[in-house]
């Protein structure tokens, strides 16, 4: 009887894969920088060859690869996609750092390249907010929202609720100028979302105040002099008062 080696291997790493893998695992950690030494000499030795090899084989199976490339990507595509999303939100200040940096090194090429294809990207653009029409809404309301909860909530103190009458639901609330200067400020900012913005990017200016439409609305009454009815009411009572306990 032939002794077959190859069969033998298979047979026993089946057996004990868990103790190789642990094996292999140790010894990897002890022997880290001498692996990775090795490694980027061989990879400097061999880079062209590496490379030659690499062309060779993929021109001989570009359909197989693609093939496989498409088929990865659509097993893939929503784990990478959640992966994505986890690496910007860890990572945002760093790529955007990179990007900017990328650009001011490469912009005369990336310029060129966009112009070379203006047509196709166009074409993309298109076909892509199609495809993701209803989804790219559904990302632009949440994103809005949760602007909108962060400014509201900095401006309340923690608690978000109308600073005139206490009204607590947001839909019904709406950030208002303290000095009535909103109309003045909407022009140069643009409509109401970009004032909240404007809010983010300057740090928070203590010219805003949260309040429902309401309060806002009798606030910009002409005759109200820039108080909301409640404010003028609580002021008259206060005055009636002190009228009151005058001797």
């Amino acid at each position: 009887m032939v002794f077959d080696k190859k069969k033998w291997d298979k047979e026993y790493y089946q057996k004990n894969k868990e103790k190789i893998k642990a094996q292999k695992k140790e010894y990897r950690q002890k022997n880290k920088e001498r692996i990775n030494e090795y490694a980027r000499k061989n990879y400097q030795e061999n880079k062209e060859r590496r490379k030659a090899q690499k062309k060779e084989y993929y021109q001989e199976n570009i359909e197989k690869i693609k093939a496989q490339k498409k088929e990865y990507y659509q097993e893939t595509i929503e784990e990478r996609k959640e992966y994505a999303r986890k690496n910007y939100q860890e990572n945002i200040e760093k790529i955007k750092t990179q990007k900017k940096e990328y650009y001011q090194e490469n912009k005369e090429k990336i310029k060129e390249y966009q112009e070379k294809n203006k047509e196709r990207r166009k074409e993309y653009a298109r076909k892509n907010y199609q495809e993701n029409k209803e989804r790219r809404k559904a990302q632009k309301k949440e994103y809005k929202q949760k602007i909108k909860e962060s400014i509201y909530n900095h401006y309340s103190n923690g608690v978000i609720e109308c600073a005139c009458c206490g009204e607590k639901e947001i839909d019904f609330l709406s950030l208002d100028h303290i000095y009535n200067n909103g109309g003045k400020h909407r022009k140069k900012t643009g409509g109401s979302f970009r004032i909240l913005l404007w809010a983010i990017k300057n740090n928070f200016p203590p010219i805003f105040q949260v309040l429902c439409m309401n309060c806002n609305f009798s606030k910009g009454k002409r005759g109200n002099n820039g108080k909301c009815i409640h404010q003028i009411r609580r002021e008259e009572k206060e005055k009636r008062k002190q009228e009151e306990n005058q001797p």
